[in-house]
């Protein structure tokens, strides 16, 4: 049989490739080798590549449909205005298994090429390297924020809290044209209802006490030619939603106290863990308003549904914390990373984000793996959060879910044609796409 010995031994032989450089990745996404040229190319260290997993060096890539799907890929990564890293993932078979992962690396010239034979669209994915995960389920929204992104149209992000929505907010407006312009953010669940319209829209001099003297923009005056990210959208007051709704119909405003109309020039990116429609269905949300947020509507997925991110962004975690508290930890005992499998994670990252940076306060000097006694005591209990990962149900929803995804991104959000590659009728697509609240 194939050994890792005679395929390294075939990587040396490639070492002298004189424009690619090329990587060696195991089944379980960690670099085995790579050779001098694709070290220069990644502008990274051999021994900083080696043994790591390739999801913590190039987080944006798509190294996990391979794995899963077992087929060539071809990516390509903005470096410079004027460069591309372009990526060639090729999976070694034996006896039709899968046993490494071959990358080929190689610096292309900048220019849209619609003739390649990978169908491939030029897109700029770095600003997304923030977002930790090699699951479809993230890789599907990473890929369909990425495009979305140069464009100039409102995006809606749902999704339950602590799933990273903010990440993706971020991430949109630095792949857009908008890039170079402010990026500004808004709580609207966390600033008082008196003062909110003063917060979005500013306010003049002597429009009520103690209002500052030459008045004061508010965040669509100060995120003009840029971008505002109105995060908890949901908890917005009837009130302002009208307001907000004038603002992005006629692209101007009126500061409180104010009798000019002044223009903006804004991208809206607004999110919300609430569940819209059953709102519109109580009134509590402006049905004309959320059609002009949800333009594009982008359902980031909870942990508990990204399978073995979960175990990916521990060890990301886990890195920022061993800088922020002197520590060495190596990663996650066994036995741990089975338990954070199997949780379901109702807080999502942000509470994955404070399990380990409670067991990193709990760790004795010397100990080089998060232990089941560091954690914290309700987790480590368990209790009714746990789920098996095998679960039947669990599986084949996010299997339904993943292809209907697909299905929406290939047709261009062409439902008829969705329907049609799902070989499902169209009612049937529809109430899908309700079920899972993918009404792209």
């Amino acid at each position: 049989m194939t050994s890792f010995y005679s395929i390294k031994h075939l990587l040396k032989s490639l070492n002298g490739l004189p424009h690619s450089g090329c990587v060696l990745i195991d089944l379980g996404g960690e670099v085995v080798d790579l050779t001098t040229k694709a070290s220069r190319l990644l502008e990274l260290q051999q021994g900083a590549v080696k043994n790591q997993r390739w999801a913590v060096i190039f987080p944006e890539s798509r190294l996990g449909e391979v794995l899963e799907e077992t087929k060539p890929l071809v990516e390509r990564h903005r470096i410079s205005s004027s460069e591309l890293l372009e990526m060639e993932y090729l999976p070694l078979k034996e006896d039709g298994e899968i046993i490494a992962v071959l990358l080929l690396l190689r610096k292309i010239k900048s220019q849209k090429d619609t003739s390649t034979k990978n169908n491939f669209k030029e897109v700029d994915f770095s600003p997304f390297s923030s977002i930790i995960g090699e699951s479809k389920a993230i890789t599907t929204m990473i890929q369909l924020g990425a495009r979305v992104a140069t464009g100039d149209a409102t995006v809606l992000l749902l999704g339950e809290s602590g799933t990273g929505k903010e990440l993706f907010a971020r991430a949109i407006h630095q792949a857009g044209s908008r890039r170079s312009g402010p990026f500004v953010q808004l709580n609207c669940a966390a600033i008082p209802e008196n003062l909110l319209e003063s917060e979005l829209f500013g306010y003049e001099e002597g429009a009520f006490t103690g209002a500052l003297k030459g008045g004061k923009p508010g965040k669509f005056e100060l995120a003009n030619g840029g971008t505002i990210f109105l995060d908890e959208i949901g908890d917005m007051p009837l009130a302002m939603q009208a307001k907000v709704l004038r603002v992005l119909q006629q692209k101007s405003l009126e500061r409180v106290g104010g009798t000019e109309e002044n223009r903006v020039d804004v991208r809206v990116v607004a999110a919300t863990n609430r569940n819209l429609k059953e709102m519109l269905s109580q009134a509590q949300f402006r049905l004309d308003l959320y059609y002009r947020l949800a333009v594009i509507k982008l359902q980031i997925p909870p942990l508990r549904e990204r399978g073995h991110d979960i175990i990916l962004l521990a060890e990301y975690i886990l890195k920022k914390l061993n800088l922020k508290y002197g520590l060495h930890l190596e990663g996650l005992d066994q036995k741990v990373a089975k338990m954070m499998l199997y949780y379901s994670w109702p807080g999502n990252i942000r509470e994955l984000e404070n399990v380990l940076e409670f067991a990193c306060n709990m760790v004795e000097k010397g100990e080089r793996q998060i232990m089941v006694q560091h954690l914290p005591g309700d987790f480590s209990s368990g209790g009714d959060n746990l789920k098996s990962p095998l679960s039947l149900e669990m599986n084949l929803a996010a299997a339904e879910k993943t292809a209907l995804m697909k299905a929406l991104e290939l047709s261009g959000g062409n439902k008829q044609e969705a329907a049609r590659i799902l070989d499902i009728h169209r009612s049937g697509l529809y109430q899908k796409l309700k079920k899972y609240d993918l009404d792209l």
